[in-house]
């Protein structure tokens, strides 16, 4: 009887439970996405779209297939990134958090400056 006693309790609080899961889980996605596209998702992707156009060895031609390259790989449109720009564009403190990991990935890349075809040194 005990443990029928302490099932019983356990039993309701299941479904309780398994509701705030799946509201946290969906709070945290909507937290997240940005017109569809993940926040994370559009970090990298500007990120490499900004090391792309920071690339002085890319003339226009080879950047515009470059960006495009990035599009194709990440699964993403023009558009759905613009969309996403927009979308965050509509919260001010979350848009500059965003722009500062942004310009922080691009820093810390040091392929900008040289196009990424240089090896590190003693390579061998």
């Amino acid at each position: 009887m005990f443990m029928g006693y302490t099932r019983r309790p356990m039993r309701k609080l299941l479904p309780a439970l398994a509701m705030i899961a799946c509201l946290t889980a969906l709070a945290c996605n909507r937290s997240t996405d940005l017109a569809g596209v993940s926040e994370t998702q559009f970090v990298l992707t500007m990120a490499e779209l900004r090391r792309i156009d920071r690339n002085t060895a890319l003339d226009s031609a080879a950047k515009s297939i470059a960006r495009d390259s990035v599009l194709q790989e990440r699964d993403l449109s023009a558009e759905a990134l613009e969309a996403a720009a927009r979308s965050l564009a509509r919260d001010v403190k979350r848009s500059t958090e965003v722009w500062l990991r942004i310009d922080s990935l691009v820093a810390t890349d040091t392929s900008v400056s040289t196009g990424g075809s240089e090896e590190p040194d003693g390579g061998g």
